[in-house]
């Protein structure tokens, strides 16, 4: 039997990872990625030079082939699950019994992005150290980079404040906006951690537009919702996230946005041999926001189910947690920590966020063989 994990996110991480139990059970696990495990969790603080890009990727052929998996570095085109072949853009389609997909997800640009514009996303992470070489020889110029962040989330919070930290840390000036057509940043948030991180941005530097949509871009200007233009040099897409298409089987059921439709057991509500999980997955009984603890939870649900899969054995449920710990590295060496409708600011909870990142990254890298990471030369270490 073969066992095709499609991408590898959170969840297929721990899959992978314990891949030796579906192999001394019979089956044959090939692993599709391209070849590198990027941690979104680091982004903001690579973008803003406390950690290196290195510190934020596993090699994700080296862990396959320590755990038994075949690994096959392509980028899946499509999935077809009626003859159950996977098709790659390149190379010939791989046939499977059972098929796993934690494809993740794409920024969403909800307007018009005027070709040759400065513009990157906020994932995946080639796109932000894309970004830091680009403010990087702009300050290397002596000159004042306009940056603007669209989206007033987790993610574009974070980022604004990183591109800040950046400056800092070249001992340079630049021009940061955050831009949010909600009436708070970190709207899904509580009210009061809103009010809080509002104050610490504007004492960053940090001019904060609230209310106003972004409604196209320009090569060199941002046209808003209130009639205004916003010139820049550089723009950050922080806009939300849609599903791989490459999880749209034909088919098979899939929410509005595009995430296959899947019930508790991670399989497919209308295919038992298609699995997903993660930023790709619509978990139809009870739908969770994309955000990465939930794949690291579900991990180990998954892995046993493929399993039951392999042996004909009976399924787990995926419960996923009501409460979840997340934390903003506000790039100053302080975050803001977010729990049970609760807020803290400062170093502590960053603390918290970095102990939490670095354990979880350096438990896979240890699999293969690689000390841990240490920060490249000139950026200032998390410890």
């Amino acid at each position: 039997m073969r066992v095709v994990l499609g991408g590898l996110g959170h969840g297929h991480l721990h899959v992978v990872a314990h891949a030796r139990q579906l192999v001394e059970a019979g089956a044959e696990v090939v692993l599709i990625d391209d070849g590198v495990f990027r941690y979104s969790s680091l982004a903001a603080g690579i973008l803003g030079g406390q950690y290196s890009a290195e510190q934020g990727m596993l090699d994700s052929g080296a862990l396959a082939a320590v755990c038994g998996v075949r690994h096959i570095a392509a980028t899946i085109d499509h999935v077809d699950p009626a003859d159950r072949n996977v098709h790659l853009r390149d190379g010939d389609p791989l046939s499977y019994d059972v098929i796993s997909l934690n494809l993740g997800s794409t920024v969403i640009a909800p307007f018009p992005v005027a070709e040759g514009a400065s513009v990157f996303h906020a994932k995946p992470l080639s796109q932000l150290t894309a970004l830091r070489d680009a403010l990087c020889a702009m300050i290397g110029a002596r000159q004042t980079p306009r940056l603007i962040v669209v989206g007033g989330g987790h993610s574009g919070c974070e980022l604004a404040a990183n591109a800040m930290a950046l400056a800092r840390r070249h001992g340079a000036a630049i021009d940061v906006t955050l831009i949010a057509p909600e009436e708070r940043i970190l709207a899904d948030g509580p009210m009061a951690a809103s009010e809080t991180l509002s104050v610490i941005l504007d004492r960053q530097g940090i001019a904060i537009r609230t209310g106003v949509a972004c409604k196209s871009v320009g090569k060199t200007a941002l046209a808003l919702s209130d009639g205004s233009d916003l010139p820049f040099d550089h723009v950050i897409l922080a806009t939300g996230l849609k599903p791989s298409s490459a999880a749209m089987l034909p088919g098979l059921g899939f929410n509005p946005a595009g995430g296959l439709c899947v019930g508790p057991t991670l399989q497919s509500v209308d295919d038992e041999r298609v699995f997903a999980i993660g930023d790709c997955a619509h978990l139809v009984d009870d739908p969770r926001p994309n955000v990465g603890v939930f794949g690291v939870r579900a991990g180990s649900i998954l892995t046993h189910n493929l399993l039951a899969s392999v042996k004909n054995g009976a399924m787990k449920s995926y419960e996923p947690q009501k409460h979840w710990f997340a934390a903003l590295n506000l790039g100053d060496g302080t975050g803001l920590g977010l729990w049970r409708g609760y807020h803290w600011h400062g170093r502590s909870a960053l603390f918290a966020k970095d102990w939490i990142d670095k354990r979880f990254m350096e438990s896979y890298r240890r699999l293969y063989g690689r000390q841990p990471v240490r920060t490249a030369p000139g950026l200032v270490s998390p410890d």
